[in-house]
């Protein structure tokens, strides 16, 4: 199963191909995605449902050892067999490591505009609802320190794809290939429909969860430099984003039609 399958005219056909009553559906929640939502909805619909959960301290900087030990315990602890859906901030290497460990296994992601997502991410974790909120907020005094941190770059396909070097084209074939379903938070309702079809059925989404508030600490000026800067930091989110939604923009008749026949 794979998203490369979703085309004009194969709608209907492939949430038919993909639709499964037995194995894991792994949601690779890349931040700021939409994906807390989305597992709520998980855990509501999918049960029995799995977050790879990691214990933050208000000073970690680095959480790749402590979501690799989470990973590791889902296996062994043999819940990876036995839920139905599970999701977490995990990165490649975790998906190589789930994909061996469980041969019946579907992964899915959701990806945002690199724009909207980084201001996301940035205001995010200037509240009191990301931990390390106020190590944050020293190292990042701006969203222009924080869009030009070259570990910021590209996020999504870091978390996709690793920090390997990779051409557009090359990550579009990986991804397209690799990942059952991919969503778009800025197609969120599309996605969600095709998405529940194949899961459990179908069904009208409703959670929401985490959403940032407002403060005088994560207020953004969307300036033109700022948006062009951002534009040119993330190429390679950029080529990805556009080709999901070029999928959607092609199958976004056909599958209202089918969802209102």
């Amino acid at each position: 199963m794979s998203f490369s399958d979703l085309k004009r005219g194969h709608v209907v056909q492939y949430i038919e191909d993909h639709k499964t009553e037995t194995g894991l559906w792994f949601l690779h929640h890349i931040p700021k995605t939409a994906g807390s939502s989305l597992a709520q909805e998980l855990a509501t619909r999918l049960r029995p449902y799995r977050n790879m959960a990691i214990d933050y301290q208000p000073d970690t900087s680095f959480t790749g050892d402590m979501m690799s030990a989470a990973v590791t315990q889902f296996i062994e602890s043999g819940m990876a067999l036995k839920c139905r859906s599970a999701s977490g901030h995990v990165f490649a290497p975790h998906i190589r490591q789930i994909a061996r460990a469980v041969p019946d296994v579907s992964f899915f992601t959701y990806l945002r505009h690199p724009v909207s997502r980084i201001v996301s991410e940035y205001r995010y974790c200037r509240t009191e609802m990301h931990p390390p909120w106020r190590n944050f907020i020293t190292r990042y005094p701006t969203i222009d320190a924080f869009v030009d941190e070259p570990l910021e770059a590209n996020k999504m396909s870091r978390y996709l794809f690793g920090t390997v070097t990779i051409a557009p084209e090359a990550a579009r074939e990986l991804l397209f290939s690799r990942y059952a379903f991919i969503g778009l938070q800025e197609r969120y309702p599309l996605s969600y429909l095709l998405m529940s079809r194949m899961m459990w059925g179908g069904s009208a989404p409703q959670a929401k969860s985490r959403v940032t508030p407002s403060t005088a600490e994560n207020a953004v000026e969307m300036t033109a430099d700022l948006h062009a800067r951002i534009l040119a930091n993330n190429a390679l989110d950029i080529s990805l984003y556009k080709a999901v939604s070029d999928v959607y923009a092609d199958i976004a008749s056909e599958a209202w039609d089918m969802a209102a026949a």
